[in-house]
């Protein structure tokens, strides 16, 4: 019988590093608790990808500050804020990180993003978000260095912004605006604009009462989307009998099947509402080069909002 035991801390640095690329956060940690050599292989090796994580700065009150990180849906910190030690722990839990999607809620405090952007200095993400929950919120990140690259982000505003605000956007990745669902004239946009704000991001979203336009409207929406060169995605919601007399203006109903070509439109997939399995009524359709998706239909009992994307197909 071979008794074999070996020093993995006497392999090349090299495999060590690569060997550390694939273990995930908490062992990490947990290593490094383990002897100074652990400690320190942990601190100068690069993290495993992660899918999410997400950075919280709140100020509890002008005397404390809380800053809060999520790493792989694991709390790895929630302390009080200092920067100092902060950036030290970043430092002995890894020397780089990426990540799919990181979100980063900054609470309005301009000393926050300034903060956020040193200590994310050796993060490499495919998807930084913004999550904005009011109108001071969006004015700091604006005026901050962040503010200036903002193209290559995405944000998500949890509050209704007016039509004249809404060209103040530079052109991002991704624009989703989920404010208070509700209808009113003043929330409305003109549909000049609308048509400029799909030309600014690549994916826009608008709640329920931004978008409310006419047949010819939708028709050009469309072919807008289905032309543009590069990546377009535009999703809103409407009113759902609105949605209905408009598919109906072209010959799609209820009866409609999977395979269907009824004048430019194929029917990619219609699918009826099932309590059972938790799923709304929808429908997939193709209009050139125009991918379109419509969720929540009724066709004989109407819900509140029918929500409709429509992706080019590039």
């Amino acid at each position: 019988i071979l008794n074999f035991s070996m020093d993995i801390l006497s392999l090349p640095t090299v495999f060590l590093h690569e060997l550390m690329k694939h273990v995930d956060i908490i062992d990490r940690l947990r290593l490094r608790l383990t002897c100074r050599a652990f400690e320190q292989l942990v601190a100068e090796s690069n993290a495993r990808y992660i899918e999410k994580a997400s950075i919280r700065f709140t100020e509890v009150s002008q005397s404390l500050k809380a800053f809060e990180i999520n790493i792989g849906n694991v709390w790895v910190i929630t302390h009080e804020y200092a920067e100092e030690e902060w950036e030290r722990i970043r430092n002995r839990f890894f020397h780089k990180i990426s990540f799919g999607d990181l979100v980063v809620n900054s609470d309005g405090s301009e000393l926050a993003l300034d903060f956020i952007q040193r200590f994310t200095h050796n993060f490499e993400t495919k998807q930084l978000r913004f999550d904005i929950n009011n109108e001071q919120e969006l004015d700091k990140i604006q005026r901050s260095e962040t503010g200036g690259t903002l193209s290559n982000y995405c944000m998500h505003i949890w509050y209704t912004v007016l039509p004249d605000q809404l060209l103040v956007f530079p052109p991002m990745n991704v624009l989703n605006i989920n404010g208070k669902q509700t209808y009113s004239l003043q929330k409305q946009i003109p549909i000049d604009m609308f048509y400029k704000m799909i030309s600014f991001h690549k994916y826009l979203s608008l709640d329920y009462g931004y978008v409310v336009v006419t047949l010819e409207e939708r028709n050009n929406t469309i072919e807008l989307i289905s032309e543009y060169s590069d990546v377009r995605t535009v999703k809103f919601t409407m009113d759902n009998a609105i949605i209905v007399s408009y598919l109906r203006s072209f010959g799609i109903s209820e009866t409609s099947e999977e395979g269907d070509r009824i004048g430019k439109f194929e029917i990619n997939g219609i699918y009826p509402e099932d309590i059972e399995i938790m799923r709304d009524s929808r429908i997939y359709l193709r209009f050139k080069n125009c991918d379109i998706s419509i969720c929540c239909i009724g066709w004989t009992h109407f819900y509140s909002g029918t929500t409709v994307e429509m992706s080019n197909l590039k």
